[in-house]
């Protein structure tokens, strides 16, 4: 009798963190601090004017450490914090469907109504594939994060069964591999990480379903030391960027630079192209 419930409980891996139907006040506070986060970097990156044309300065350093590079981490944030609740509960391919109508229903109203506006107050900006795109943003990608979350959903119930299916060491194994290939080699220049896509959700995803089915919950200190890390990474980049700014090179010159070198010189008929995506 014994063993028949311990076997049942290996089969279905625990979770230790329920919503309990309710809301909790500090999810939400942190919902609202990476919707700050993502406002700011859309604010610098998507501004009329370049912070890179700024001069080297408090004021460049902070648009672009702290508004520019807070983006990622907010969306980060705010998906983890779907995939842990995702974790508690069985996942269906109807339940899931449901969900991706709901967020096309709500993206559809909002894209309709933009598209009014602009079709009213700014007509000139606003072309034929614009408006196939605003009637049909998900499918289109006119948002990038909707899309790819609603490839999520779509996926989900099927990777959840998945990565139950795989058990705690393989599971393990997963995680260390995706780990290996699309974090750890990210911080080597020309090497090819996850973009803004559904596979980065699924990268994270695997990632949070290990920590919360099998491993213990970090400590304050583990915490703080992985924080720490990350954020002398997050400045190692930044310095890297600052310096290649102060030898008047960029992420978006660098390649041009290196073929108008080559073509001088006579030397080279194909040249591969140098993208430095990893720097901030």
């Amino acid at each position: 009798m014994g063993s028949k419930t311990t076997a049942s409980h290996k089969a279905v891996p625990p979770t230790r963190i329920s919503n309990g139907g309710g809301r909790n006040s500090s999810i939400e506070l942190l919902r609202i601090v990476a919707m700050f986060m993502i406002l700011a970097h859309h604010f610098v990156v998507h501004n009329g004017y370049d912070v890179k044309n700024l001069p080297l300065g408090p004021e460049r350093i902070f648009f672009q450490l702290v508004m520019q590079g807070g983006g990622k981490v907010g969306v980060v944030i705010f998906f983890t914090i779907s995939a842990w609740f995702f974790l508690d509960k069985e996942q269906t391919i109807k339940s899931n469907l449901k969900r991706i109508w709901i967020l096309e229903r709500e993206v559809l109203f909002w894209s309709l109504a933009l598209m009014a506006f602009f079709l009213v107050f700014d007509r000139a900006d606003f072309g034929m594939k614009m408006i196939v795109r605003s009637v049909a943003p998900t499918i289109m990608g006119l948002w990038w994060y909707v899309t790819a979350y609603a490839t999520f959903l779509a996926l989900l119930p099927f990777l959840s069964k998945g990565l139950r299916a795989l058990g705690e060491h393989m599971h393990y194994a997963l995680a260390i591999t995706v780990l290996a290939i699309w974090g750890l080699t990210s911080f080597i220049p020309g090497t090819s990480g996850v973009n803004d896509s559904v596979f980065g959700f699924i990268y994270l995803f695997i990632l949070i379903s290990a920590y919360k089915w099998y491993m213990k919950p970090f400590t304050l200190k583990q915490t703080w030391l992985m924080t720490g890390t990350g954020l002398g990474f997050f400045l190692l980049y930044t310095c890297a960027s600052v310096m290649l700014s102060l030898f008047g090179i960029d992420k978006g010159n660098l390649h041009h630079r290196t073929v108008q070198a080559a073509r001088h010189h006579g030397g080279l008929r194909h040249v591969s192209a140098v993208r430095l995506a990893f720097l901030p």
